[in-house]
C-alpha cells in the first residue's frame, strides 16, 4: 500500500515546491530580525502559499511514502540552499571587536587604508595596556576585514557580532 500508486513527476514537485519555500523562509526571517518588515512579509506571502500547494500534495496521499519523502527532503535541500542564498545576499551590518597590544599601529594602518571606519578605545590587559578596536561593515564586507586582521594579526582577540541599526559615524 505505502508502495502503490508512485507518482514521480508528483514527488518531484513537492520537493522542488519546498526547495522554494524553505530558502524564502531562511531569508524572511533575517529579514524580520533586520528590520526589513515589507520585504519580510512579502517573502512570508510567497512562502506560505507554496507550503500550502505542497502540504496539500502530501496530505491528500498520506499512503505515498514517495511523496512524504520528497517533502523531508525539499526541507532539508532547502536548509542548505537558504543558508547558500543568505551568505551570498550577506544582509545587515556586523560589529567587528578586535583587542590588541596598544602599540600594534600597522593593524589599525591597514584597516584606515581599507576604507573601514573604526573607533578606538584604551583598556588593560592582564599585563599591558590594549586598545579595543569597534568596526562597524556592512556584512558583505567582513571576509575582507577578517582577512586583513588575520594578515597583520593573528593573535589578537576577535569577537563577531550582527547589528540591527546603525545611525551616524562612519560607514561604508
Amino acid at each position: 500500500m505505502i508502495f502503490s500508486n508512485i507518482n514521480i513527476w508528483g514527488a518531484l514537485m513537492i520537493f522542488g515546491l519546498r526547495l522554494m519555500s524553505v530558502p524564502l523562509g531562511i531569508i524572511r526571517a533575517l529579514m524580520v530580525v533586520r528590520g526589513i518588515k515589507y520585504m519580510a512579509a512579502i517573502a512570508g506571502f510567497i512562502e506560505e502559499l507554496i507550503w500550502v500547494i505542497a502540504i496539500y500534495q502530501v496530505m491528500s496521499q498520506l499512503d505515498t511514502i514517495a511523496n512524504i519523502t520528497a517533502y523531508a527532503g525539499g526541507y532539508g535541500a532547502g536548509v542548505i540552499i537558504g543558508m547558500f542564498i543568505e551568505e551570498k545576499l550577506a544582509l545587515g551590518l556586523t560589529a567587528v571587536n578586535i583587542v590588541t597590544p596598544a602599540d600594534d599601529i600597522e593593524l589599525k594602518n591597514a584597516i584606515k587604508k581599507s576604507g573601514f571606519g573604526m573607533t578606538i578605545l584604551e583598556a588593560s590587559g592582564i599585563d599591558e595596556k590594549r586598545h579595543f578596536l569597534r568596526i562597524i561593515t556592512p556584512r558583505r564586507r567582513l571576509n575582507e576585514l577578517l582577512d586583513i586582521c588575520s594578515h597583520h594579526a593573528c593573535d589578537n582577540f576577535l569577537t563577531v557580532e550582527d547589528i540591527r541599526t546603525a545611525r551616524g559615524g562612519y560607514r561604508i
